[in-house]
């Protein structure tokens, strides 16, 4: 139990960097300093990912990286990016499924 805890938090900060990684990449997109961050950022997610991936399995690990999309719907809000109704229920949806399968 103690080692699916580790690589639930390990999963998780390799969600939210990220997450932040394509936010610092959008913004990137105008501003090269921000790019060569966004790009650290997503490698180090990828490294961290790669970690978790040789200690649980696949389905387990991959059904966090749906939480990106909700961490990125909200994130956007900052890059002044609309956040509608529809958008919050797919993202009350996703982060209930990802629920569920941690749970089992």
């Amino acid at each position: 139990m103690k080692l699916k805890i580790k690589i639930l938090s390990i999963i998780l900060f390799s969600v939210l960097l990220g997450s932040f990684a394509q936010i610092f990449l959008k913004i990137g997109t105008k501003d090269f300093e921000f790019l060569a961050i966004g790009i650290l950022l997503y490698a180090l997610s990828t490294i961290l990912y790669f970690y978790a991936l040789s200690k649980e399995e696949l389905s387990w690990c991959y059904s966090f990286v749906g939480l990106s999309y909700v961490i990125v719907n909200l994130l956007s809000i900052l890059l002044g990016e609309n956040f509608s109704i529809l958008k919050l229920v797919g993202s009350l949806a996703i982060t209930i499924g990802v629920i569920f399968v941690a749970l089992n």
